[in-house]
């Protein structure tokens, strides 16, 4: 599975991606975002089984991003 991590904090981004064992979950390919532009292009190119985001970022919170018109979510399952 793969998971796609979005923060626009690296320090946090960085942490989450290395101090959680998310091969134990089921994942095999993590990605990282630190914005939601780098993020759609990433969902673009991969299946991407699950999402964890940060809650507000850059002016914009992960759940207008999640309604917003057009998105290209499929079949993700997103956290914030």
């Amino acid at each position: 599975m793969k998971i796609l991590l979005i923060d626009d904090e690296i320090v946090a981004l960085n942490a989450l991606k290395k101090r959680v064992d998310w091969v134990c979950y089921g994942f095999t390919e993590i990605f990282t975002a630190q914005d939601i532009a780098s993020a759609k292009e990433i969902l673009k190119k991969e299946n991407i089984d699950m999402m964890l985001c940060d809650i507000e970022m850059q002016g914009k919170t992960a759940c207008l991003w999640w309604s917003m018109p057009g998105k290209i979510i499929r079949r993700s399952a997103a956290l914030w």
